[in-house]
């Protein structure tokens, strides 16, 4: 059977063989009756690897204990091996953005919770975010507002959450510029442009593999047009989940993707590179990308 090609403006390339290597992995996916309490937790999780991903310190049973009571746990963090090489990923993540902070610096800064009550604001906003988006259709507006609820702690000028950057933005290392993102000028008419593709998706009749190729192009898009200021990850990850919900059920809360892009971070942001410019981007590249997201079906973490 031929996969179906949606006639929108950026998935107009639709390749047979991702269609067939991502439905190998989600054959056996089924809806699953709705379990408030399991969802709960799902988002949570969420939440709490997408924000690590982008290098928050909080580890998740002391997060728990904030989320629920709203006090972080007086003794010191107990230090899994896991967690160590969390650590040690996120420092050396900051260290090429230029912040000097040592791993054992940062064990320290761990120890003394300072600003961890900030640390832990922001996974709970991140949660409230994914909330929001489980309980409200995906639309333009509405992504906007989801921006802005999971950014408060983000963004200190609140004119820039859930808005567009007014500046030219791009992807920084060692070695300088490595991507640069759409200009700040073209941000508005892309973005109706993406959701415009959106609103089509979400009316078609998708197969399950379908389902998840638009999902994860979805956010590999959004990551490429880099609207925010800050968040753009965060936000990207959610679109996913959200789209993906709207196609196939409450049960897509439930697939650990954000925690499977944080243990396989080298490869996330490997594979979602696939050009050093907004305008000159290979679509044809991103198999590896899409095929992230179906294997968090059947991932041991």
């Amino acid at each position: 059977m031929k996969t179906q090609i949606v006639p929108t403006q950026y998935f107009d390339a639709y390749h047979e063989k991702q269609r067939i290597a991502i439905g190998k992995h989600i054959t056996h996916l089924k809806e699953k009756p709705p379990d408030n309490d399991k969802t709960i937790k799902a988002l949570i999780e969420s939440a709490f690897f997408s924000s690590r991903i982008d290098g928050n310190p909080i580890l998740l049973d002391n997060y728990l204990t904030y989320h629920f009571t709203g006090t972080l746990p007086l003794n010191k963090p107990i230090i899994s091996g896991m967690e160590l090489v969390f650590i040690e990923a996120a420092v050396a993540s900051c260290n090429i953005e230029g912040n000097p902070t040592t791993v054992e610096e940062y064990l320290q800064f761990l120890y003394d919770r300072l600003n961890s009550i900030t640390k832990a604001d922001e996974i709970k906003e991140i949660f409230t975010g994914y909330e929001y988006a489980q309980n409200n259709a995906l639309t333009l507006s509405a992504f906007y507002k989801a921006h802005e609820i999971l950014s408060h702690s983000l963004i200190y000028n609140p004119a820039f959450r859930g808005s567009n950057r007014d500046h030219e933005a791009g992807v920084y290392n060692e070695d300088g510029l490595i991507y640069k993102a759409t200009s700040a000028a073209e941000i508005e008419a892309e973005m109706k442009k993406l959701f415009s593709d959106i609103s089509l998706l979400l009316k078609s009749d998708l197969s399950l593999s379908e389902a998840f190729y638009y999902s994860s192009f979805l956010h590999q898009i959004l990551i490429k047009i880099h609207p925010f200021i800050l968040g753009n990850g965060i936000a990207a990850r959610l679109l996913e989940k959200w789209f993906l919900a709207q196609k196939i059920g409450s049960v897509a809360w439930q697939i650990p993707s954000e925690k499977l892009y944080q243990n396989r971070r080298k490869s996330y942001y490997r594979n979602i590179m696939l050009g050093k410019d907004y305008q000159k981007i290979d679509y044809g590249l991103t198999l590896p990308f899409l095929l992230m997201l179906p294997r968090a079906l059947t991932a041991k973490f």
